[in-house]
């Protein structure tokens, strides 16, 4: 089953308290540029690299699991 990035940011930002992409580009420190995280939010393709960035700024892990 493929789930969209911009629901897995979205619930994350709303678990964090997160209401906004600035404050989420904000918290990343210069992880990932702002154009990522609108890119995410508004459901276009990031790389995986910026994705686990920017839930690890939220302080959530990415895992895979093998099934």
């Amino acid at each position: 089953m493929k789930v969209p990035t911009d629901l897995i940011i979205k619930k994350a930002m709303a678990d964090k308290g997160i209401k906004n992409g600035r404050q989420l580009f904000q918290l990343g420190g210069g992880r990932f540029t702002y154009q990522s995280v609108c890119n995410a939010l508004n459901g276009k393709n990031i790389d995986l690299k910026n994705l686990v960035a920017m839930l690890d700024a939220m302080g959530f892990k990415l895992t895979y699991k093998d099934k």
